[in-house]
């Protein structure tokens, strides 16, 4: 039976998929993201068109398997009723968008649709699963799963669709295995990234073994972060991409120079 490390009493820490992504790249980044008693390190990157696009692709492909297809001559209303029906509205004040420029989104978003629906579905469960499980006190584990599929043979696979490139995908990937494990007794036969966009796929087929060093992570994480939040001292550092929008650039050496 798949059973949580045991880690230390401390701080409440709330661990995303995203917070354990952090942690791999940075552990002092991670480490002042999760510190309650500095909300000001909670910062996040800004809102991006981007990240607008991919969000409203995520919502057809939602629809697309809840309530079948949205036609082609409809779907450029299907995107205007969503964004006017939905937190999005927000997200495009905010992003001070033009209407040429949310015609351009639709279009983008439009063509990622039609690429999804030339991929097979058969076997759908269920879109955006919400995962979420307390493995240790105070500590919550989160996550939301794209899409579930069942297998003809039994079992389940987890996808996670990306409307762009696809990088490296298999720590996210890893996560939500281990959460499913926690929350569901057992691995699923297999997880799965794909991008609509450029048709890339990576899929693994995760065992007890694979979930049992991704949950020693996960506890090795929140032991460290504890101990350093009570002790009141860095980590390591690493300095990447993820520089841009760290909370706690200012000062760090290393991410002024990546930056």
């Amino acid at each position: 039976m798949l059973t949580f490390p045991p880690v230390p009493a401390g701080a409440p820490l709330r661990v995303s998929a995203t917070a354990y992504l952090t942690w791999l790249r940075c552990p002092q980044q991670a480490r002042s993201r999760l510190d309650e008693a500095n909300p000001s390190h909670a910062r996040y990157p800004p809102e991006t068109i981007h990240a607008f696009r991919g969000a409203l692709a995520h919502a057809a492909i939602r629809t697309h398997l809840a309530a079948g297809p949205i036609a082609d001559a409809d779907l450029r209303d299907w995107c205007r009723r969503e964004v006017g029906g939905s937190g999005l509205n927000d997200t495009m004040a905010r992003l001070r968008l033009k209407p040429s420029h949310v015609d351009g989104v639709i279009e983008e978003v439009g063509d990622l649709y039609r690429r999804f629906t030339r991929l097979a579905v058969d076997g759908f469960r269920q879109a955006e699963i919400e995962l979420r499980c307390v493995p240790a006190d105070d500590v919550e584990l989160v996550g939301r799963v794209d899409a579930v599929f069942d297998l003809p043979g039994g079992g389940v696979t987890l996808v996670d669709w990306k409307t762009g490139q696809l990088g490296s995908a298999q720590p996210q990937l890893d996560f939500y295995a281990a959460l499913w494990a926690l929350t569901h007794g057992a691995p699923p036969t297999r997880v799965e990234a794909a991008s609509v966009k450029t048709g890339e796929r990576f899929e693994h087929r995760p065992t007890a073994g694979d979930i049992e060093v991704t949950l020693g992570i996960i506890a090795e994480m929140v032991t460290t972060i504890r101990r350093a939040l009570h002790d009141e001292t860095e980590l390591n550092r690493h300095a990447g991409p993820w520089c841009r929008f760290c909370p706690i650039l200012d000062g760090c050496a290393e991410g002024s120079t990546a930056v």
